[in-house]
């Protein structure tokens, strides 16, 4: 009877082995496909030059941008005189873009040459319109923004867009400056001067301040530049 149960525990013992010992094999194959995607960049680059286009290329409209504010800080403004402000504007990124200037004037002391309260006014380039590079200066919304002044005051100002109709590509910069100059306006006395000092509108050196903006936004998913913009809430830092 031992003899028995010892052949049958041998038997079982060399099935778990060769049953453990067993492989199926299938014919298999694998393949791999990397979806790699490029994201849009929207970036642009904000130019002002003495340089009006005429034959200056791209090139040397930005190298004399590099020097422009030092020029600028330098200018002690005069009564009559006009100061060249040319501004440019470069698409940096790697899209098509709609772009557009806004530029910020305080309010109380810019205006027609023949209000009493002016000071200044900021010249558009014609040349820019007349053309059909850019749209004429309009206001953003309402017109009408409050920034802090340097005593910390806040200033009412005047926002005036002027938007590019047609895109710039990547590399591209615009032809036509938007804006050309400023104008100190001829009647200015000093009684004014000394006023808006007074009234912490001009700082006691008799410096103000203009704001220049340059926006871009994709072209992508809209009909035309003015509905683009009218996406896009302006921002002031």
């Amino acid at each position: 009877m031992k003899g028995r149960i010892f052949i049958v525990s041998l038997v079982a013992s060399i099935l778990t082995i060769v049953g453990s010992g067993m492989t199926l094999s299938y014919f298999t194959d694998t393949k791999k496909v990397e979806n790699k995607f490029t994201l849009g960049q929207v970036k642009v680059e904000l130019y002002e030059s003495r340089l009006a286009r005429g034959d200056n290329t791209d090139a040397q409209i930005i190298a004399d941008a590099a020097t422009y504010q030092d020029w600028l800080n330098g200018v002690i403004a005069m009564p009559g005189q006009t100061y060249a402000k040319n501004t440019y504007v470069k698409n940096t990124g790697n899209v098509d873009a709609y772009v557009r200037i806004r530029y910020l004037m305080p309010a109380t002391i810019w205006g027609n040459y023949g209000a009493d309260h002016t000071v200044f006014n900021v010249i558009r380039n014609e040349a820019a319109i007349s053309s059909g590079e850019w749209n004429a200066p309009s206001l953003v919304g309402s017109g009408d923004v409050y920034l802090t002044n340097d005593f910390g005051q806040r200033i009412r100002y005047n926002e005036y867009q002027m938007i590019r109709k047609v895109p710039l590509a990547p590399g591209a910069m615009s032809t036509q400056p938007a804006l050309s100059s400023v104008k100190i306006v001829p009647q200015l006395k000093q009684e004014q001067i000394d006023e808006y000092i007074s009234q912490n509108l001009l700082a006691k050196d008799g410096t103000f301040k203009i704001y220049v903006f340059a926006d871009a936004i994709q072209t992508a998913g809209f009909n035309d530049a003015k509905s683009a913009f009218e996406n896009m809430a302006p921002t002031y830092d």
